[in-house]
């Protein structure tokens, strides 16, 4: 983001782009408030051309306010609109059939926890030296190694041959499958199958969708084995991923209501 000017009086410290796009509008809150014009034009930037304004098919609006003022108007619609349009958190869901687990660590020992035909159920498991495997009750279906807690690793790694990049599942266990499957990223056991190569997440795997747990759950075991076999997983927080972490649950699935909160021990809600 920069400085980027409107003419020699007025500058503004944003980059505008057109959002007004026929195929992309339904995916964000934005649409019908973006610059009248072609689809999806940047209309300035770090090294583009100064701003300018709208093609005149408002006359009465043109009429009535100066270039500045039509381009500050506009900004003020971009940024509004997400206000005007807000959405209410969903009702939770009447039935809940599979979810889980839900892993705790609780002094030596952990508590898996998970929903099963709208019951909670749980295990408690010793601590081991090293892995602890959860097996699977309902909710996703592979067996979970829970990792010893380890430092932070370094956040620089070297340029590999192959790296594969994908993003917004969004609660799509079954489409994230297919989609790693198909690129040969795992095998047909869903394991690791790309060695020294990379594999990029580029965020929000929260929302939306009903199967976000065993999303996590497998790219959690996928971290785990690419590191074993020299390659790596990498996990980029996206903007749902924030949202739900600052309580934001207006997008959540309305299977992650009140019952998956049944799943917590007391007080842990409040420690995530």
């Amino acid at each position: 983001m920069g400085r980027y000017r409107i003419n020699d009086n007025l500058s503004v410290g944003v980059t505008v782009t057109n959002l007004f796009d026929k195929a992309y509008y339904r995916n964000v809150g934005f649409f019908n408030s973006g610059y009248w014009g072609e689809p999806r034009r940047v209309l300035g930037g770090p090294s583009g051309p100064p701003f300018h304004c709208p093609p005149r098919k408002h006359p009465m609006l043109h009429r009535a306010l100066s270039c500045p003022a039509r381009l500050l108007l506009t900004l003020a619609l971009l940024l509004g609109t997400p206000l005007l349009q807000a959405r209410e958190v969903a009702a939770p869901a009447a039935h809940v059939e599979a979810d889980g687990p839900y892993v705790f660590r609780q002094g030596n020992q952990l508590q898996a926890k998970w929903i099963c035909a709208d019951k909670v159920e749980s295990r408690t498991l010793a601590i081991g030296a090293a892995d602890t495997d959860v097996a699977p009750r309902c909710g996703y279906a592979h067996t979970v190694h829970v990792a010893a807690p380890t430092a932070p690793s370094v956040s620089v790694l070297p340029a590999v041959p192959r790296i594969v990049a994908l993003s917004d599942i969004h609660g799509q266990y079954g489409l994230l499958v297919r989609l790693l499957r198909a690129n040969k990223v795992i095998d047909a056991q869903d394991r690791w199958a790309m060695g020294k190569d990379t594999l990029v997440i580029a965020g929000d795997v929260f929302d939306r969708g009903p199967q976000v747990t065993e999303a996590f759950w497998l790219l959690y075991g996928l971290q785990q084995q690419a590191a074993a076999a020299g390659g790596a997983v990498h996990f980029v927080l996206g903007n749902h991923e924030t949202m739900v972490l600052y309580d934001d649950l207006r997008y959540v699935n309305p299977k992650f209501g009140d019952r998956p909160m049944a799943a917590y021990p007391p007080g842990a809600a409040e420690d995530r």
